[in-house]
């Protein structure tokens, strides 16, 4: 008797292992790109959502002292609570995004710079100020952005 061994049992050719990984990079290669978008817009709103309750704790600010400053019991400006806020400092947002601005007696400006990955993103610098106007920096323009 004649042991023959028919090709459906010998397993995967070469050439159809090498165009499962090509399907496989090609998949990969519009994905990835795709997820990194994903991520820097997931952080942006972050630091979007973190500028908007800056901005209300100004608001708050202003309703209790009619002023934007705050001044303590020895007439020295503490505006570094602003930049305290517990969304600066949740997660991993002091890697993405550096916080800035402060108030004066009549007004607020604050603004979340890219910094490390976030840096190429297409919105850059977004701010906010007293008045409510919103700011982008980057190409997408404060309707992309905000």
């Amino acid at each position: 008797m004649g042991l023959s061994c028919s090709r459906s049992t010998r397993g995967f050719t070469l050439i159809e292992l090498m165009i499962a990984v090509a399907i496989v990079g090609l998949l990969v290669a519009i994905a990835y790109p795709s997820y990194m978008q994903h991520i820097q817009n997931s952080w942006r709103e972050s630091a979007r959502l973190c500028l908007l309750d800056m901005a209300q704790q100004m608001e708050r600010r202003y309703a209790a002292d009619l002023g934007y400053n705050l001044v303590d019991a020895n007439g020295d400006k503490n505006d570094d609570l602003l930049m305290a806020s517990s969304c600066v400092t949740e997660g991993d947002m002091a890697t993405r995004y550096q916080f800035s601005g402060g108030p004066n007696k009549n007004g607020f400006s604050v603004l979340a710079r890219p910094i490390g990955g976030q840096a190429s993103d297409e919105c850059g610098s977004l701010g906010l100020d007293q008045s409510g106007k919103q700011t982008a920096s980057g190409s997408a323009g404060v309707a992309g952005c905000w």
